[in-house]
């Protein structure tokens, strides 16, 4: 027994838990671990990752017609190549593990796997620098955070710039703790490499883990600064030649990552057309930035209380939050970028950089309070916030698609009283009112003040329970309209298999991915969407409102439409219909016939995958014979 009792003892339980946490979430709903059907970038990245040589040799070698793109056939020539071929971390790793397993198989392995990665890296973090029980809490906080699923939920680069940018942060605390640092510098630069070529957007994120490893070396270890940084570019050259080699092979460019830093210069030059925002209204319409808000509150007052505290001590660099000062620094390039119009924080999928060091400063403001309770009330403590925390997830989900325990219009009308700036109307109040009671209690100075941090830690934890509840609540409750019945359905399995199936069809057909796509946006899980983003083809599209020869928003005039068609069909004459009618042929004859052109039936082939059907039907465009 003594020996079951000492291996009980070396096994990380904190680990196991967090190991099994999203097989528990995955056994309420698989739908968060499988892409969201319809985005355009995720499905294009999926098209590389079942087919890589082809679209990093063809995908996304555009026809950039001088009519309806004349800055980008400025910018690029035929030849060039776009960004996402230059995001080798993301696209090679999902490449190999959909090279290495059946597709759907690969689906769960590759974002488990990323996942894993995130949480795993923020629970070592903050296990080697604060303690245990508060990487365990902030792990498990951010492995059910409503936006940190949604970011799971696609196969865009985002998975991997939030994984990538945990490890360089995890492999920066181990060259601090351990005797191996020079080979953790290695991996640190390596991941950090890793972050910002899978996004350019992630350089942003720099100053901030430059930052955290300084002061924690200064800190803990105080390593030689060269060397440091020696080792760490070491890490970041040899991810450049690794992914060089590999596109020199693929592709003949060694310089893979040009396209990427082309496209940020072009698109920083001009902004994303967003003016300075107005920050109260920003926040009360994108919800994503109300976490990030309290906890750069929360991380300013332990900065500036640690400042205080460290004139009377002497040791400001000792005593200062490190991974609140991380998450500060963070935030403030995100708010300059905003105030030049770039819309980082307004952009979910760029905000959501700010989720891992966001859960690191967390995880260390509760050790404040959490570090300190003895190990039954701690050990409570945490089992709640994990029940908590599934019981969210899997009562909302419950609620939303109309199945099991619904939640009584007494929670109902709670989540509504939540919502918005009454949370923090009535959480300022709760603070207030538990102060009071506090500190005109007959107790000691000193437990009054373990209670009044703890009564701040509870309540920090509650206006992230509030939060989170929303997210939830906006990830279950939205989508298409097919939403809530994809829950329990084959309908993302047999989605995924359906464009595989398209695109084996497309690789032997247009091996050099020519073919320009035209088609109505009519079934319900918009698989005609998820088959040309597959094929990188956004430049190659006659429309999305076929028989219409329109864009889906329209053009400028109808002169400059003709000339831009008549350009692509001289590019390339064949185009992909996607359709469930049988009279395509007819009706996109009808609509060329307008502007001079006919066409002629090439081939057609059936796609089936469970309920899902529909034709892809290829022509030839030619110009109408003159009578």
């Amino acid at each position: 027994m003594q020996i079951v009792r000492n291996c009980i003892k070396k096994v990380d339980l904190g680990l196991l838990l967090l190991i099994v946490l999203p097989l528990i979430l995955l056994s309420i709903t698989r739908l968060w671990l499988f892409p969201r059907l319809g985005p355009v970038d995720s499905w294009t990245y999926f098209g590389y990752f079942i087919h890589p040589a082809r679209l990093l040799n063809t995908g996304y070698h555009y026809f950039f017609s001088p009519f309806i793109n004349p800055d980008t056939a400025k910018l690029f020539s035929p030849k060039e190549v776009m960004y996402p071929d230059s995001r080798l971390p993301w696209t090679m790793v999902g490449a190999l593990i959909y090279h290495l397993f059946p597709p759907l198989v690969a689906n769960y392995v590759l974002h488990l796997s990323f996942y894993y990665a995130t949480i795993l890296s923020v629970y070592g973090a903050l296990k080697y620098t604060v303690g245990k029980r508060s990487g365990l809490i902030a792990a498990v906080l951010l492995g059910t955070y409503g936006y940190f699923i949604v970011s799971q939920n696609w196969d865009y680069v985002e998975v991997a710039v939030l994984a990538y940018f945990s490890l360089t942060v995890f492999f920066l605390t181990l060259a601090i703790q351990v005797k191996w640092w020079r080979l953790a510098l290695f991996g640190a630069g390596y991941c950090y490499g890793s972050m910002i070529f899978s996004n350019t957007v992630a350089v942003f994120l720099t100053p901030a883990l430059t930052t955290y490893y300084f002061l924690s070396n200064y800190r803990y270890r105080k390593h030689p600064l060269l060397a440091s940084i020696g080792y760490s570019v070491l890490g970041l050259v040899g991810v450049t030649l690794f992914f060089g080699a590999i596109s020199k092979v693929i592709t003949g460019n060694l310089f893979f990552f040009m396209p990427a830093v082309r496209f940020i210069f072009a698109s920083t030059k001009d902004g994303y057309g967003y003016s300075p925002p107005g920050w109260v209204v920003s926040l009360n319409e994108h919800q994503w930035m109300w976490l990030p808000f309290l906890i750069s509150c929360t991380s300013f007052i332990c900065i500036v209380w640690s400042s205080i505290q460290s004139q009377h001590k002497g040791t400001l660099v000792h005593s200062l939050p490190i991974f609140s000062v991380t998450f500060l620094l963070c935030v403030l390039p995100s708010i300059f970028l905003e105030l030049k119009g770039q819309g980082v924080l307004r952009i979910v999928y760029y905000a959501s950089y700010l989720i891992p060091p966001m859960f690191l400063a967390l995880g260390e403001q509760v050790s404040l309070v959490l570090e300190r309770l003895n190990q039954q009330i701690a050990g409570s403590l945490i089992a709640g916030i994990v029940i908590l925390q599934i019981f969210t997830f899997r009562q909302l989900l419950y609620r939303m698609v109309g199945q099991g325990f619904s939640y009584s219009a007494a929670l109902v009308d709670v989540q509504n009283l939540m919502h918005g700036t009454y949370a923090l109307v009535i959480a300022v109040i709760v603070v207030l009112l538990g102060l009071r009671l506090i500190l005109k209690g007959n107790t000691t100075k000193y437990k009054r003040w373990v209670s009044a941090k703890l009564i701040l830690v509870l309540t920090l934890l509650g206006f992230y329970y509030c939060f989170n509840f929303q997210a939830l609540f906006t990830l279950f409750s939205s989508g298409n309209g097919a939403w809530n019945r994809l829950f329990y359905s084959s309908i993302p399995e047999d989605s995924m298999l359906a464009t595989i199936q398209a695109q084996n069809i497309l690789k032997e057909i247009d091996p050099k991915g020519q073919f320009l796509f035209w088609f109505n946006d009519e079934p319900e899980f918009q698989m005609y969407s998820m088959v040309f983003s597959s094929s990188a083809a956004t430049f190659r599209l006659i429309g999305r409102e076929f028989p219409s020869i329109n864009f889906i928003k329209g053009t400028p005039n109808s002169e400059v439409r003709t000339q831009d068609l008549k350009f692509q069909f001289d590019k390339s004459p064949k185009v992909v219909l996607l359709s469930q009618k049988s009279n395509v042929v007819q009706q996109a004859n009808a609509a060329l016939s307008s502007i001079g052109f006919t066409s002629n039936l090439v081939s057609s082939y059936d796609i089936a995958q469970g309920d899902i059907r529909f034709k892809m039907t290829i022509i030839e465009v030619s110009k109408k014979s003159l009578p």
